[in-house]
């Protein structure tokens, strides 16, 4: 048998199908044609007659068996398509027009498997050449052509009726168990987000650079692996995989210093936290790390028994098959975010990425002139369209961060702005009684204003001790003060060391002069 013969068919299915049309055109062939094309059937002979019955309908000429014949004499030969008497054959127990298209569908299936079966031999052959093509090339191509074999295995599968599409309950049967929810460890997060992070979403903290977003992420995948057993596989194509590590490390109790000053002395003892954790970070510099292999890396038996976490850094830079295609950023920023909510639902996973915010979201001087959160994610809409739940990370590790909740699908809705403090020690984020980080963000800004006012207070004695008063005035007038520290006199700094030097310390005095205003100078004691 040659491997022609060997190859999927359905050859009943395509004499049905040529039957069909040779009896009744007019009928059977509005029902084929959007199925098949004539490189859908499996012998050159199916192919000739399918083609000359279609040239014929769109001549709006007649379909029966001497005009096919005859087509088929203008095309070639009538031996292409077997000769008169095979073409005759295809009379004999033809079924009911009403069937056709269901034949139709068996043949478009049969097609499709022919078609993986060259992929297949294609890829093998690509893969054993002296001189191969790139790998990239190779996957690229590869998943192109898969999507289009997918596509026609759908077609094969067509639906006749409404009555063939799924219900609710068919919907929800095929829904993945939700497992318990997965705790951030930040109290509030955790409440609004109905217990933790669900199984099945896609997650996205967006933020400007140095903010914190990937610490923060790292921090809860890290969590998800010590508690709940997580399996979790790190991406960090902005951060790199040793300086992820590190952070990691540090999440584990190891001081960076001691990391990496000494990490050959107290490997045995990294080794010993971190084992324990499965947790996986491929080199961001591998072609083979692409965010779609997650996919053939968790065999189904794992992502049924355990969680598994996918945590990339960032949208901007992650590298996925789809996004090969892409001629623009934002081309492969909506790639990325299609492939990361298909890994997502096909593995049950919790999917955290973390994304770069457009200047116009941050950097305006005026808060209020700045693009709302929401629509902050650089290169791409696609990033609020596809994330289930948004969150966009301000302020600064040094001075107190703030989480702000943007969108909250898989939770209760709320939207809540959460304070957290930074851990530099382990390089992680907590959260702050909200009460306490205001008093505490109070008693840091009255604490810059009294230095402030300090500064010019020294800077206001020595203005007075250095300078006579001009002629006919008591002292130093308000405005010449000012610009002697440097200060305009409506500012809050010089305002405070005015009323401090004269009310507080009642070291000045102030005196009213010749002309209007008010004038200062030393204070003499009767």
């Amino acid at each position: 048998m040659s491997d022609a013969e060997g190859l999927p068919r359905n050859f009943d299915a395509e004499r049905s199908i040529l039957g069909a049309i040779l009896l009744g055109a007019d009928e059977a062939l509005p029902l084929v044609t959007p199925i098949l094309g004539e490189e859908d059937f499996f012998t050159d002979s199916h192919r000739h007659i399918y083609r000359a019955a279609i040239e014929l309908s769109k001549r709006s000429a007649p379909v029966d068996l001497v005009t096919v014949a005859e087509q088929l004499s203008k095309n070639g030969g009538i031996d292409a398509g077997g000769g008169h008497g095979y073409i005759a054959t295809l009379l004999d127990g033809v079924p009911e027009v009403a069937h056709i298209k269901h034949y139709a569908y068996m043949v478009k299936e049969k097609a499709a498997l022919r078609r993986l079966v060259a992929m297949g031999q294609r890829l093998v052959r690509d893969a054993l050449a002296s001189d191969p093509p790139p790998i990239d090339a190779i996957i690229a191509g590869a998943t192109r052509e898969l999507s289009s074999v997918a596509t026609e295995a759908a077609e094969s599968r067509g639906v006749t009726s409404w009555r063939d599409l799924p219900k609710i309950v068919d919907v929800l049967d095929a829904m993945p168990p939700p497992g318990d929810r997965l705790r951030t460890g930040i109290p509030t997060l955790d409440e609004c987000s109905r217990g933790g992070f669900a199984r099945g979403r896609l997650y996205v903290v967006l933020g400007p650079p140095g903010k914190g977003k990937t610490t923060f992420s790292k921090s809860v995948a890290q969590r998800f692996a010590r508690l709940y057993g997580a399996i979790v596989i790190c991406l960090f194509y902005d951060e790199g995989a040793w300086p992820a590590a590190i952070m990691l490390t540090q999440g584990a109790g190891f001081r960076r210093s001691d990391i990496e000053d000494s990490y050959s002395k107290i490997r045995g003892e990294i080794a010993l936290a971190t084992d324990q954790l499965d947790i996986r970070l491929p080199s961001p510099d591998s072609p083979e790390t692409l965010l779609d292999a997650v996919e053939r890396w968790i065999p189904p038996e794992d992502a049924a028994a355990r969680p598994i976490v996918i945590l990339a850094d960032s949208v901007q830079t992650i590298r996925c098959t789809k996004g090969f295609d892409a001629s623009t950023a934002k081309e492969r920023a909506d790639a990325v975010m299609e492939t990361a909510q298909r890994l997502a639902r096909r593995l049950n996973a919790i999917v955290l990425l973390t994304s770069k915010a457009n200047r116009g979201s941050w950097a305006n001087k005026n808060p209020t002139d700045n693009v709302h959160a929401l629509a902050a994610g650089l290169d791409s809409s696609s990033i609020e369209y596809f994330a289930d739940a948004m969150f966009f990370f301000e302020g600064d590790p040094e001075k107190g961060s703030y989480i702000q909740v943007l969108k909250n699908r898989p939770g209760d809705g709320t939207k809540p702005r959460i304070p957290l403090a930074f851990d530099r020690d382990r390089a992680e984020f907590r959260e702050v009684d909200s009460v306490a980080a205001q008093d505490e963000k109070k008693g840091q800004s009255d604490a810059r204003r009294e230095e402030a006012s300090s500064r010019a207070q020294e800077a206001i004695l020595r203005a007075i001790d250095k300078h006579p008063a001009q002629k006919g005035c008591p002292g130093l007038s308000e405005t010449f003060l000012a610009g002697r520290v440097r200060l305009n006199k409506t500012r809050q700094a010089f305002r405070d060391a005015i009323d401090a030097l004269v009310d507080g310390q009642t070291i000045l005095e102030a005196v009213e002069g010749p002309r209007s205003g008010t004038y200062y100078r030393r204070r003499v004691d009767p």
